[in-house]
């Protein structure tokens, strides 16, 4: 990840969002893009630049305890996590509204729009959490051995704010993840583009087409992509660095053709 030369200026800033408009107005829709467990804003730079450069809004939703210690992560829980995405989302003035999630933060769109606390026309997923290699049994286990244990980060230094986190933030994951499950995807078939690197290391490529074919999401298409990002992070797929040009150039055409007329 490469540091600003051109820092962003939000157009309004509250304690869980950051809004962003474009030059050309009025939008023609808002993003609303929820980043990653553990994941620093500045990650998504690249694609709210994009984003603005074709007469998009973003609304950048700041998850809970990511701005404090890693010891926040202890206090870590899906309703906080609801309420400041349900917070950023009632702000919005401009529809139409396009979810933009990243791992941790597609679980969370993808859940919220099935119990219809958020209403989005499309989605735009990048190695949703909703389809994860561990299963909760493994942490269920180390919660009762260890509650209080911390994790280290897998993701590299410039893609994660800290280099701890609680396995409570884990368990809350997978409690979001089996609150989804269980409805089985029901309001959940809105046009929706993923991607993923099919070495994932956290998602199952396979999992995410078993539930694409088994709750009939007929409008979903699944696009594969190669991290550039290193050997061990192919869920790393946000950012122009970690796609690479080629990637990058490949993801940004596909995105641009599936938003038009969003508006």
């Amino acid at each position: 990840m490469q540091t600003l030369s051109n820092p962003l200026v939000p157009t309004d800033q509250q304690n869980h969002f950051v809004y962003y408009t474009p030059v050309i107005t009025p939008p023609k829709a808002t993003i609303l893009l929820i980043h990653g467990l553990n994941n620093p804003y500045i990650t998504y730079t690249d694609w709210i630049r994009w984003f603005l450069a074709q007469g998009f809004a973003v609304q950048l939703v700041k998850l809970p305890a990511h701005r404090t210690t890693s010891k926040g992560y202890e206090r870590f829980n899906a309703s906080l996590l609801f309420q400041a995405i349900e917070q950023a989302y009632l702000s919005i003035s401009v529809q139409p509204v396009i979810l933009f999630g990243y791992s941790l933060g597609g679980l969370l769109g993808l859940t919220l729009q099935n119990t219809r606390s958020i209403q989005y026309d499309k989605a735009l997923l990048f190695a949703p959490a909703s389809a994860t290699r561990l299963r909760g049994a493994l942490f269920n286990t180390l919660l009762r051995i260890l509650p209080n244990i911390r994790i280290r980060s897998a993701s590299l230094p410039d893609y994660r704010h800290h280099n701890f986190v609680s396995i409570k933030a884990y368990r809350e994951l997978f409690k979001i993840q089996n609150q989804l499950l269980t409805s089985q995807f029901e309001h959940l078939n809105q046009p929706t583009l993923t991607f993923i690197d099919p070495k994932d290391e956290l998602i199952s490529t396979k999992r995410l087409r078993q539930q694409i074919k088994q709750y009939r999401l007929s409008n979903w298409e699944i696009h594969y992509l190669n991290s550039r990002a290193g050997k061990s992070h192919h869920h790393l797929i946000v950012d122009k660095y970690s796609l690479g040009q080629e990637n990058w150039k490949k993801t940004t055409m596909i995105v641009e053709n599936f938003l038009k007329g969003s508006s």
